[in-house]
């Protein structure tokens, strides 16, 4: 346990050193003169939030920038992420009912949206978005069938400007990741890596989520954040980390804040590490109306308790993929 701790810590701390780029002039809001900022998508207003973590949520308004998106096919959303792709600054948002876009930030103009194709079987719900290198985007559909017999979920993938994908099998698709030149995903029992091409993916080897003490469960997979390695945070029954180049498979980190449940998860640049999570997941009670937010070490937690919020995921305002 200890050097595991150890392993990690130092992994986040040298974080520190990481500057996030600075926001354009054009792009300055009541976000930018703060610091580690939490992004949310809250279910239960149809709306995309970024959010303050330096004060008490109960007191003290703590939204500075949101973009509502309502009902209709942008019903229970399930994913935020940002990006930086060339001058324009992205908020990817992912919809259960079936939408997907990209806003542009602080304007909330949208970019690009589409959606999903119902599947052959089965009823499509994305669950996570993420905008590529070369433009493409990657949605990770959860219950869709991507043929006929061969087991639900689906990795969707967009070329650049396209609003047809590209449809790959990807057992209980949860969590999508671009890190290190390819893309990653991961559902249920499975993590696996994509090579990506001009129009299409290539899977890239076999399932890497293997071995005693594998992750069950998968549904969320984050950058650690300012970590040398590009190391990944996946979350599912537990709390796990992955160094994509040791050869061994997810390690589980024994903390508090590695327990079931957990939505989201990700590390702030100053070490802190946010949470999204839900004490008895179970059928339609999967939401809250708090964040987490812990040590970089996993303890000590902190409730940021927003009255009336749905949250589903949240995760730190990153910019960058690392």
């Amino acid at each position: 346990m200890r050097r595991l701790a150890t392993v990690v810590t130092a992994a986040v701390l040298g974080g520190l050193a990481v500057a996030a780029p600075a926001a354009p002039a054009a792009a300055r809001t009541a976000c930018t003169v703060h610091s580690n900022l939490i992004g949310a998508v809250d279910q239960n207003h149809g709306r995309v939030l970024i959010l303050r973590q330096d004060v008490d949520w109960r007191r003290t308004n703590p939204i500075c920038w949101q973009r509502t998106l309502g009902g209709g096919r942008w019903g229970h959303l399930t994913d935020v992420k940002f990006r930086r792709y060339g001058s324009q600054w992205d908020v990817l948002v992912s919809a259960g009912n079936g939408n997907v876009g990209i806003f542009a930030y602080p304007s909330g103009r949208r970019i690009w949206s589409a959606t999903v194709p119902n599947p052959r079987q089965g009823t499509r719900n994305p669950h996570s978005i993420e905008l590529l290198p070369n433009g493409g985007v990657a949605v990770a559909d959860s219950t869709g069938v991507a043929c006929g017999g061969c087991g639900e979920g689906r990795l969707l993938y967009y070329p650049k400007g396209s609003r047809s994908p590209k449809v790959y099998r990807q057992p209980s698709a949860h969590g999508v990741l671009y890190s290190d030149g390819r893309l990653w995903a991961v559902g249920g029992s499975t993590l696996y890596q994509y090579d990506i091409g001009r129009g299409n993916l290539t899977r890239h080897g076999g399932n890497l989520n293997v071995g005693r003490g594998r992750v069950t469960g998968a549904h969320d997979l984050s950058p650690m954040t300012g970590s040398a390695r590009h190391r990944m945070w996946i979350a599912g029954n537990a709390v796990y980390h992955y160094d994509k180049y040791s050869g061994r498979p997810p390690t589980r980190w024994s903390v508090p804040a590695s327990r079931s449940c957990v939505k989201a998860f990700g590390t702030q640049r100053d070490g802190r590490i946010v949470e999204a999570w839900k004490n008895h997941c179970t059928g339609s009670n999967y939401l809250s109306d708090t964040v987490y937010l812990f040590r970089y070490d996993g303890t000590h937690p902190t409730a940021l308790r927003l009255p009336g919020a749905g949250f589903y995921k949240a995760r730190p305002v990153t910019w960058s993929y690392y």
